[in-house]
């Protein structure tokens, strides 16, 4: 009966250390079946833009540990890409960028600008209003007038007409979507076998302009390699401005052609015309200076050898033809008159 007691207390001590042993195990060490969660670690990519364009996505992205994420870049129209920063560093005009195994928080941002417009080409025109609404007659004592308004209306449509090959190729170029780098504008076309690119840089005072061809020439088979044609400059205010051009004979590097201008007001401004022959390096000018009410034009060799002014005042409808030194004038009624009455 003893050793039976005595076994029964063993036992009971053995149990209650079990149930101990047990309870403690269950407390301390979480096995298989925990319910605790796996921690997730997630990071935040950041994306902004300016105005000219969109980045998707937008604002603030949360991106788990390990994974990618692709953002995309898009520019509105009239606008290009200019460049991407990821954290802060440049990646080009990208229009998509991918972070790969994310271990961090980044930055994207993307930088539009617009494109420059592409410039006129004839700012400046002879305002020949005055002759085209003037009441005169074709008899012999409006013969002053009539010479002066031919002269004014030829001179203009000679400008316009020098200056045309320019306006073609802005307003083709006019239809591409411009790329931009290195600060370089760039525009290119395809018209027949030839190639134009025009540039733009712009500068602190305005933006440079040229224009090249590449290509065969399809009326004279002439070969072009980034042949200049043309070059020119406008201020950021458009009050001055040049366009040269250039001859198709590479070797002669000067210009053919040069018009200047500069404009202070709708009533106040000028442009000189200068033209060279290649050949013979004979020279020509043509000049118009509005001055409020006061129109002159002048020229020198333009129109065959010699020179020729022609002035008119809008406020008291007077004016003059010289040529070469011979001037007639016209009054109010636009009828040939004396010069010294007028003080011509």
């Amino acid at each position: 009966m003893r050793i039976y007691k005595n076994l029964t207390h063993i036992f009971f001590v053995l149990f209650i250390g079990f149930a101990f042993l047990f309870t403690s195990c269950s407390d301390d060490v979480s096995g298989p079946d925990s319910n605790d969660e796996d921690v997730v670690t997630e990071y935040t990519i950041s994306t902004t833009s300016n105005e000219g364009g969109s980045i998707s996505p937008n604002g603030s992205i949360t991106v788990e540990e390990g994974d990618d994420q692709t953002v995309d870049i898009s520019a509105s129209s009239g606008y290009v890409i200019q460049d991407v920063l990821v954290d802060g560093s440049s990646e080009g005009a990208v229009e998509s960028y991918t972070f790969e195994n994310v271990q961090s928080d980044h930055t994207i941002e993307a930088r539009f600008e617009e494109e420059p417009q592409l410039p006129e080409t004839t700012p400046v025109e002879v305002d020949i209003s005055y002759f085209e609404d003037a009441d005169a007659g074709n008899s012999e004592e409006y013969m002053a007038f009539n010479f002066a308004t031919s002269y004014a209306t030829s001179t203009n449509g000679f400008i316009q007409g020098l200056m045309s090959m320019g306006v073609v190729y802005f307003e083709m170029g006019d239809d591409e979507e411009a790329t931009i780098e290195d600060g370089v504008w760039t525009w290119e076309f395809t018209f027949e076998s030839m190639t134009i690119r025009i540039t733009a840089e712009e500068t602190n005072e305005g933006t440079e302009w040229n224009m090249y061809l590449d290509g065969t020439d399809p009326e004279t088979d002439e070969v072009y390699d980034n042949h200049r044609v043309m070059s020119g400059f406008k201020s950021n205010d458009n009050d001055y401005g040049e366009w040269a051009y250039y001859s198709a004979d590479e070797s002669v590097t000067e210009p053919v052609l040069y018009y200047e201008w500069g404009y202070d007001s709708e009533t106040e401004y000028w442009m000189e015309l200068t033209i060279t022959d290649d050949e013979t390096g004979e020279v020509a000018e043509l000049s118009y200076v509005r001055d409020g009410h006061n129109n002159t034009i002048e020229s020198n060799d333009a129109y065959g050898e010699g020179t020729a002014i022609i002035y008119w005042n809008t406020d008291n409808n007077t004016g003059y033809f010289d040529e070469n030194g011979e001037r007639m004038c016209w009054n109010d009624s636009f009828v040939n008159t004396s010069c010294t009455d007028l003080g011509y």
